[in-house]
């Protein structure tokens, strides 16, 4: 990372402390780093942050008081507070400024004209940005210093790496959907607002299916969030993870050794489940006996279909 410079726009920890921040930088790859790490990266001048700085061994904002960024509970993923955006850079033609790279409050990338950056602002919904009037209208100005050209167009940026956290595989008796739940992040922000919309795309699909057998209270579980600077939970199609493996995406599971297989059958006295698990190497750790329940049996039966599809996928 030596004589880079990047910016800051996530903070992760708790409303008492701040533990880690997200860092990206001009070709947009991002990167989490602890606070007492970007202290004494800072101090020993092995990277720049353009609006973080060292003084008296604190991090303290150069643009923007530090509690104007967004916080991510490093605990649960989820936003504290209001989630702000981050203008990265600005973009000018003929030297008059046309608009801005934002890493925006939702967690994606955008490149916005000035009047949208100028209606975001006016929201309150910039973290170091402020309204500034000149005579062909209104922008958005640093509230310290300035912000640096446009080096790369979001388009021309690299892919960077894209991680499917696998954390369960699912199915609806009755609804035609099978499906996964996962956490999905990768280290460029252009590639993950790009998956983004086509997540999201594929997560409306599968629990419209689902509310359609179990009724609206299925949305609650399903239905696809933030969990992080910029990563989603969700659950998607079968298909999704097909083109996650052919893409060469990294598949990991985090929670353990094992990954739940579940069959759910929704009916006017409640909710029944079937369940086994599969292990990292796509094997059965729990196989249903011959008295097993009709859904346990079920469950096997997917999870041995899920056995012939990706039985040589790795999952760290």
């Amino acid at each position: 990372m030596g004589n880079k410079t990047f910016t800051m726009i996530v903070r992760h920890g708790s409303k008492s402390a701040t533990t880690a921040y997200t860092l990206i930088s001009s070709d947009y790859q991002t990167i989490k780093v602890d606070a007492n790490t970007l202290i004494n990266d800072l101090a020993s001048k092995k990277y720049t942050v353009s609006n973080l700085d060292v003084q008296d061994g604190k991090l303290v904002g150069t643009n923007g008081a530090l509690s104007r960024y967004t916080l991510i509970d490093d605990a649960t993923g989820a936003v504290l507070g209001t989630s702000r955006a981050v203008i990265l850079n600005r973009v000018e033609k003929n030297n008059k400024l046309v608009g801005y790279t934002v890493f925006t409050h939702t967690g994606t990338l955008a490149e916005l004209n000035v009047a949208d950056a100028v209606a975001l602002c006016n929201k309150k919904l910039i973290s170091n940005g402020k309204l500034r009037h000149i005579d062909s209208g209104d922008i958005v100005s640093a509230i310290g210093g300035n912000y640096p050209l446009r080096e790369l167009k979001t388009s021309e940026a690299p892919k960077g790496t894209t991680t499917v956290d696998l954390l369960y595989f699912g199915s609806i008796v009755s609804a035609d959907v099978k499906y996964f739940g996962a956490i999905v992040s990768c280290t460029s922000a252009t590639e993950m607002s790009r998956l983004n919309s086509v997540l999201v795309d594929n997560n409306a699909k599968v629990v419209a299916k689902a509310v359609a057998v179990a009724g609206k209270d299925a949305r609650d579980g399903l239905a696809m969030q933030r969990t992080g600077a910029n990563s989603v939970f969700g659950v998607f199609s079968i298909s999704i993870l097909d083109k996650f493996i052919k893409s060469n995406a990294v598949l990991q599971n985090r929670l353990g050794n094992e990954i739940p297989v579940s069959v759910v059958k929704y009916g006017e006295d409640g909710t029944d489940e079937g369940t086994v698990k599969l292990n990292k190497q796509f094997k059965i750790v729990n196989a249903v006996q011959d008295n097993g329940s009709a859904l346990d049996k079920k469950a096997q039966t997917y999870a041995k279909k899920l056995i012939e599809k990706f039985g040589n996928v790795k999952i760290k």
